[in-house]
């Protein structure tokens, strides 16, 4: 009789069910990610703009650090955007800050698997520059320079405080991209 309840009940299983055994494919944790809400950015410095609210403006520090220079530090998804501010007296210093934020930028080569750059043209504003969106494992996912061709420039890295793996950190830095991209839109020299 046990043995009749033993067959009856194997036969009455779905094939499926009792053959499934796969193992669950790697995951990452979930993420829940504020509703974007900005505010203004303003200093004695040359410039403003709008950036968000959950992340702190803080003024960098350290022997290197010069005046305007910002770390916009975003500490509940362990990231900071660096803004370096440079003032350009004569055409060789913005040749030179753009040869000193290409290096910055393409020393990312060795870990990504692209670099995208986007021209930014705003001459209403007097703002004009670049965007350099790095695809793949790289410390730093998206870079950006910012000048008034004549006596201004900024350049902005977005790092994060974890290994580079573009795919867990996708989310976030999909999150803060769109956060640099209202900052840029709303940026302005004074």
């Amino acid at each position: 009789m046990m043995l009749f309840s033993g067959v009856v009940l194997l036969l009455a299983c779905d094939d499926e069910a009792t053959l499934s055994f796969a193992a669950k494919p790697r995951g990452y944790f979930r993420i829940t990610l504020p509703t974007p809400a900005y505010q203004q950015f303003q200093s004695d410095c040359p410039f403003e703009f709008k950036h968000s609210k959950i992340a702190k403006m803080v003024a960098a520090t350290g022997p290197r650090a010069q005046k305007c220079w910002y770390n916009l530090e975003y500490p509940g998804l362990k990231a900071t955007v660096y803004l370096s501010y440079k003032p350009i007296n004569k055409k060789e210093d913005l040749e030179q800050a753009l040869a000193d934020s290409y290096k910055i930028t393409f020393k990312h080569t060795l870990r990504a698997q692209g670099i995208q750059e986007s021209r930014i043209n705003k001459p209403q504003e007097r703002v004009y520059g670049l965007l350099y969106d790095v695809a793949g494992n790289s410390a730093s996912n998206f870079q950006f320079v910012l000048t008034d061709s004549a006596q201004h420039f900024l350049h902005g890295s977005l790092y994060f405080y974890a290994a580079p793996n573009a795919d867990s950190i996708k989310p976030v830095s999909d999150y803060i991209t769109r956060d640099l991209g209202i900052l840029i839109d709303s940026f302005r020299w004074k």
